[in-house]
């Protein structure tokens, strides 16, 4: 059996910003701002969402920091364009915890049905009883009519050797 699980991304939010300094080549140009959302996927389907990512791309020397890399200006900037309008997660990205939770819901929805039928069915009911009843009356009534008592019987160690004597 094949199992295809793996972090997935997908971009969240993509923007320019003018007059930004880059931290590579010292050039004060406009950078492209990506934001991107890693989630754990189970056979392609997003599953459980797990973190999010930050880029920076200088668009004179055309390399891409990581948030860690950034200088202090390009932390403003950002900072100050994502109070606005902040980078949120799609619903599909939780597509899989959904879908989790719709088979959970629906096997407890199952069971409550099949557990009512069960609980209302009159022959299954005769027979609770009947199981109840052989622990009131400790008797126990086979299927070829004898009957099993539980009473305390009080029966006497035997010694092996001593009966072996005595024969």
């Amino acid at each position: 059996m094949i199992l295809l699980f793996g972090i997935g991304n997908s971009k969240l939010k993509q923007f320019y910003l003018d007059d930004c300094t880059c931290s590579n080549c010292n050039q004060t140009l406009q950078h492209r701002f990506t934001v991107k959302g890693h989630y754990f996927s189970f056979f392609f389907v997003p599953v459980v969402p797990l973190y999010k990512s930050t880029t920076a791309e200088c668009i004179h020397c055309r390399i891409e920091l990581p948030k860690s890399r950034w200088n202090v200006n390009l932390n403003e900037k950002f900072n100050r364009a994502m109070a606005f309008k902040p980078a949120k997660r799609p619903w599909w990205h939780f597509f899989g915890c959904m879908g989790v939770l719709v088979v959970l819901l629906g096997f407890a929805v199952l069971v409550g049905y099949y557990y009512n039928d069960l609980k209302e069915d009159p022959e299954i009911q005769s027979r609770v009883q009947e199981l109840r009843d052989v622990g009131e009356n400790d008797e126990l009534i086979y299927e070829d009519g004898d009957a099993a008592l539980n009473e305390d019987v009080n029966v006497e160690p035997i010694d092996s050797i001593t009966t072996f004597f005595k024969n």
